[in-house]
């Protein structure tokens, strides 16, 4: 979750703040007051796989982004992933791309395994809420301008699985985007609760 790119602070001795260091208390003070909380999953059916990936643009000390990623077969997360982007990137687009391209390994190994044990996987969708990243991915570099011209072949991998059927790429709202929670801190705590009972299975008002 959001605890990676904060953690990751710990890491370059310039960093330990008391900024830090009090953000790493608040987390561990959360962690301790839902330690009975427990993880509900609910399959819809399996036919429908559904992933969500986003990217925080240059939050980290050297620039660069931080992606994550959640798969979830209706409510509760099945899969979960955060980490920092190995590369710098020159713009949120780019590092949206990077981040499909980070998760595409997962997305993939996600349908095989469902596939093999015997279920007809449909529709493996992944919701993304940039457009010109969506434009992208679906188009390779017919969609590149003079800003993204320069992005590696390597990133456009998702264009031939999109074209093989094996994913579809669709535009998801910022507020219905359950990857935010992977990547940065999320302002309000109805936005955090409506967030932490998607991912979690529970109800919004677990917490009172």
């Amino acid at each position: 979750m959001w605890v990676s790119p904060e953690c990751h602070h710990f890491w370059v001795p310039k960093l330990h703040t008391t900024l830090y260091t009090s953000t790493l208390k608040r987390v561990l003070e959360y962690l301790y007051g839902t330690r009975h909380m427990k993880l509900c999953l609910t399959a819809e059916d399996l036919e429908n796989i559904t992933w969500w990936v986003d990217a925080s643009y240059a939050v980290h000390w050297d620039s660069r982004s931080h992606t994550g990623m959640i798969m979830s077969l209706g409510l509760g997360v099945v899969m979960s992933g955060s980490w920092r982007q190995k590369l710098s990137m020159g713009s949120s687009t780019e590092a949206e791309l990077v981040g499909i391209d980070d998760a595409l390994k997962y997305i993939m190994w996600g349908l095989y395994f469902i596939q093999a044990q015997g279920f007809k996987v449909k529709k493996n969708i992944l919701m993304q809420y940039n457009k010109s990243t969506i434009l992208m991915a679906n188009n390779g570099r017919f969609s590149c301008t003079k800003r993204t011209k320069h992005i590696k072949n390597r990133y456009f991998m998702i264009k031939d699985k999109i074209g093989q059927g094996e994913v579809i790429i669709q535009y998801c709202p910022t507020d219905d985007m359950w990857a935010d929670i992977n990547t940065k801190a999320l302002q309000g705590s109805s936005l955090f609760y409506k967030m932490q009972a998607r991912l979690m299975g529970i109800d919004e008002d677990y917490h009172n």
